[in-house]
């Protein structure tokens, strides 16, 4: 045990009932307060005044604390006589001992006793921390409580001067007749391997036993399942590495499994339990169904000894408002955790996990199924079977979350949707981010909403980086996803030779939001503007933003010879849309703009305008475009043949475009000439130069190297498109443009 004294002086009484205007809580006024560090801030029990305005009636004074009521800075005239006073957080305690202790405070030496004037934590008055039968204050290693004080002035007959002594008293145990505290004010117990008085040996005992909402527990092991059906129950472990839970042996905990860590109405009674939920259809009621609220998981591990029985190390169900904090869970037989699930059942909302890890479990990480709201902040999954992160239903966010070595996905987002990643880590998985059935009960995919978002985020060394498919009735063409500002393995981007590819399902057309991508990781990337132009295979760019593409690229035989070729069609309807085909040059020799502008080396593609087309052909080609210092740019230029313009010729015929020449800024004059390169940029797109033709090597370097080229058909106004292309032809090879 551990003793301070300090003097607690009561100033000089006023009339009867005269509240003055020094600051506290019943009635406040705003005050400067200086703050000094306590003289025996390096002790057992660190006291020092508070940084608010109630701190002014504290001082440091020869290593004690003084606590003067008699005035404040601002002139008040002390304590009435006959009232009640409350001043939340006067000073500060802090534990800077090796293990938990419980505090309190009893006063002597004056008129008032401890009946009269009490120590209490936070702003809980009710709270009496003076020991006896009434409360102490709960104060695991580290952890500070803000203390308030309570003055009663009823007993005192006239005005004067009191001066009374407090003793500050610490205990490891619990004193006999009180009841622990936490320093928020509410009701606390300690779990120790070692329990000292008061205190228990076993988590679950403490669950069952305590009336109260915290439970501090000490590092060690225990072999135990909790099964946790009580509201606003917090257990916080000592250190994440110290506690450990850890059955030895798996008990079915209801009707759907066994797992380590139960969040559930179907518990038994004394665990918080509803006897009245226990068969099967209960299990399959709706969303909006939530019995266990405000439960709190911190600091712990909970391993699961690689055994085959259970079936998770967090298992929540019809819960909301849950907290899972600076917790890992490993070694689970099948899942980490589930945000809500058992035999594909969920139904949890409003859930946060923040600096979260799971490892090697071995059929996934987190599972959240038909759940609502998660917010997820600091989450790390490492080599877990089946999906790394696995979210069904609305509403999450996913922030710095690092997902590697899933054997199936790294994040699986299906059954619902307004959905958001970012500034997180997906990296060598299966595939790294899989959205499939997006729609649920509340979500229905619309043109022109998003349903999913993928923003700063690295995205690399994946088997696929992007899968977007379909499932049962849901064929996304309507689905919105927002994959703009990612690093994708590649300054190239998606789909380039080094980069991480985004495959679409066949028979789905969703809109795929790619103006941008990072040309390297994020925090150290800058962004390729006009990225959805050049990412190798076929695009289509919903230009106008009304969430439907009614452009597209197709395969086709060749009008005319035999060969395969990419149509850009709007399939006879009027559009604004735009869609291209993108072929990466030989990664590993690619050509440079000094090459191709001085002759060297060729860059040619032929085109055949359609019966339907309207506008302009061959159209625009796309150009990505990387300087020696690594910066990438996209550019394009239009070419309108004049005997094609508005006008399919009688004859029909393949025609070629000498990219070379306009890159050299010498075009064929019979292509129409009259427009100049162009550049996207965050601004916009400004042009490179005149309308008589631009040299991008004087705007890039000779040694610019020409990444991607891409050929396509669109137009910001009113157009139909009909355009065939085949056969880019560069430096003595021929590429195929793709159609998927």
């Amino acid at each position: 045990m551990d003793r301070r004294k300090f003097i607690a002086g009561i100033g000089a009484l006023s009339a009867a009932g005269a509240v003055g205007t020094g600051a506290f809580t019943s009635a406040s006024a705003d005050r400067t307060v200086s703050v000094s560090v306590a003289g025996d801030a390096s002790a057992f029990l660190a006291m020092d005044t508070s940084g608010t305005a109630n701190g002014e009636f504290a001082s440091i004074n020869s290593d004690q604390i003084e606590l003067d009521f008699s005035e404040s800075s601002a002139g008040g005239d002390g304590l009435g006589l006959d009232s009640t006073y409350e001043f939340d957080d006067v000073f500060r305690i802090t534990n800077q001992g090796t293990q938990p202790v419980y505090v309190w405070a009893n006063f002597s030496g004056g008129s008032l006793d401890d009946d009269d004037i009490w120590f209490y934590p936070d702003s809980n008055s009710d709270r009496e921390l003076n020991d006896g039968t009434n409360e102490v204050v709960t104060l695991p290693v580290g952890e500070t409580v803000e203390v308030g004080v309570h003055i009663d002035t009823s007993t005192l007959s006239s005005t004067g001067t009191e001066n009374l002594t407090a003793t500050l008293s610490a205990s490891v145990g619990v004193p006999n007749s009180s009841s622990p505290t936490d320093p928020s004010g509410e009701d606390a117990a300690v779990v120790s391997e070692n329990p000292d008085d008061g205190e228990y040996s076993s988590i679950q005992t403490a669950i069952n036993e305590v009336d109260g909402t915290t439970i501090y527990v000490e590092d060690g092991v225990y072999d135990e399942q909790l099964r946790i059906g009580k509201d606003d129950l917090t257990i916080e472990g000592e250190s994440r590495d110290g506690v450990i839970i850890r059955p030895t042996s798996f008990e079915s905990v209801n009707a759907r499994g066994k797992e380590a860590v139960t969040i559930n109405p179907v518990v038994p009674e004394e665990a918080g339990g509803d006897p009245s939920l226990t068969n099967e259809s209960w299990w399959r009621s709706q969303r909006g169904h939530y019995e266990v609220s405000g439960v709190t998981l911190r600091n712990l591990t909970i391993d699961g000894v690689n055994d085959d029985d259970n079936r998770a190390g967090i298992y929540a169900a019809h819960a909301e408002d849950y907290t899972i904090e600076n917790v890992v869970c490993k070694n689970h037989g099948e899942l980490g955790t589930n945000g809500g699930v058992g035999s594909g059942n969920g139904w949890c909302r409003n859930a946060t996990f923040r600096n979260v890890e799971f490892v090697d479990n071995g059929d996934g990480g987190m599972l959240a199924f038909r759940s609502d709201g998660f917010t997820i902040d600091g989450l790390t999954v490492e080599n877990c079977g089946g999906d790394g992160v696995d979210i069904h239903g609305d509403d999450h966010t996913l922030t710095d979350v690092t997902v590697y070595g899933s054997g199936t996905n790294g994040i699986e987002f299906t059954q619902g949707g307004n959905n958001v990643l970012q500034d997180s880590e997906v990296y060598d998985n299966g595939t790294g981010i899989d959205i499939e059935k997006i729609g649920s009960d509340s979500i229905d995919p619309k043109p022109g909403e998003t349903e999913i978002t993928i923003e700063s985020t690295d995205i690399y060394d994946n088997g696929t980086g992007l899968r977007i498919g379909k499932g049962g009735s849901h064929d996304h063409d309507d689905l919105g996803v927002d994959a703009a500002g990612n690093w994708w393995g590649s300054a190239n981007g998606p789909n380039s030779a080094e980069g991480d590819d985004i495959v679409i399902a066949d028979g789905i057309d969703p809109v795929l939001n790619l103006a941008t991508w990072l040309d390297g990781p994020v925090g150290s990337g800058s962004p390729v503007y006009g990225a959805g132009f050049v990412k190798p295979g076929a695009n289509t760019l919903d230009i106008d933003g009304d969430g439907v593409t009614e452009m597209g690229v197709e395969s086709a035989s060749d009008p005319a010879d035999s060969g395969d070729v990419a149509h850009v069609t709007s399939a006879g309807s009027e559009t604004t849309d735009f869609a291209t085909s993108a072929v990466q040059l030989n990664p590993d020799d690619p050509p440079t703009l000094g090459e191709l502008t001085d002759g060297t080396t060729d860059l040619v593609y032929e085109y055949y305008e359609g019966v339907d087309n309207s506008g302009a052909a061959p159209d625009e080609v796309y150009l990505l475009i990387a300087e020696s210092d690594g910066t990438r740019h996209v550019v394009f230029h239009t070419s309108n043949d004049n005997k094609h313009l508005n006008s399919p010729p009688s004859d029909e015929t393949w025609l070629s475009r000498n990219v070379h020449k306009e890159i050299a800024g010498n075009p064929d004059p019979e292509d129409n000439p009259n427009y100049n390169w162009r550049e996207f940029t965050a601004e916009g797109y400004p042009s490179l130069g005149s309308a008589d033709g631009t040299d991008l090597s004087d705007e890039f370097g000779d040694d610019a190297e020409l990444i991607t080229v891409a050929a396509g058909r669109g137009g910001t106004s009113g157009t139909t498109a009909d355009v065939y292309y085949r056969d880019l032809q560069c430096d003595g090879d021929t590429y195929g443009f793709p159609t998927e």
